[in-house]
């Protein structure tokens, strides 16, 4: 089943769909990037300093999809919110 015919995804589900397209380098990865994050920050109440944590984790991710750091960060903030 495809995302899109899922009535909801979780942050977290969300995030691995991430991992994903970041590992295919596929060029929906940023425009998807943006839209988990701006889920992230109202669904978990970031603070700014949070928001840009997560936004250069998700940098990262594009560039390094495995990084254990980003991915941890990101998991994190999921986690706290």
């Amino acid at each position: 089943m495809a995302a899109l015919e899922l009535e909801y995804v979780n942050l977290l589900d969300a995030l691995s769909l991430l991992y994903v397209l970041a590992a295919a380098g596929d060029q929906r990865y940023s425009p998807a990037a943006g839209r988990w994050l701006g889920r992230l920050v109202m669904e978990c109440e970031l603070r700014l300093e949070e928001a840009l944590t997560a936004a250069a984790a998700l940098v990262v991710i594009r560039s390094e999809p495995r990084s254990q750091d980003a991915r941890l960060t990101l998991e994190g903030l999921i986690a706290s919110g």
